[in-house]
């Protein structure tokens, strides 16, 4: 028997981006992921410190100014085959508002087997 292709090509899913001049204190939506990241970034491009997380009450990580953070799916999936985020989880923001134009982005890949 010879070998199987599973090829599935990748797509970028459009950037999500909070601006942290209208962060509430609260939690804010960031949006909803559209499909299921393989790769996922998640950038602080402001000079606050903002929390993510993916319930709207518990953090799941704290971002100091100018920090980011890559997760490949595909090298921190223990004994699953496909460990990935659920797609249409929503993502939500929290800090103090700060002027200017700065922004908190979530950008990421994912699988796309229709486009074969």
């Amino acid at each position: 028997m010879g070998a199987t292709n599973k090829a599935i090509l990748g797509e970028m899913a459009v950037e999500l981006s909070q601006d942290t001049k209208i962060l509430t204190g609260g939690w804010d939506l960031i949006g909803p992921l559209i499909d299921q990241p393989v790769i996922i970034i998640f950038d602080n491009q402001s000079d606050i410190t903002v929390q993510i997380g993916n319930d709207g009450v518990n953090p799941w990580k704290t971002f100091q100014a100018g920090s980011a953070v890559l997760l490949d799916m595909r090298a921190n999936h223990g004994i699953a085959d496909n460990f990935l985020f659920r797609k249409g989880m929503n993502l939500y923001a929290m800090g103090t508002a700060t002027a200017g134009n700065q922004f908190f982005k979530i950008s990421y890949v994912f699988a796309n087997p229709t486009l074969l």
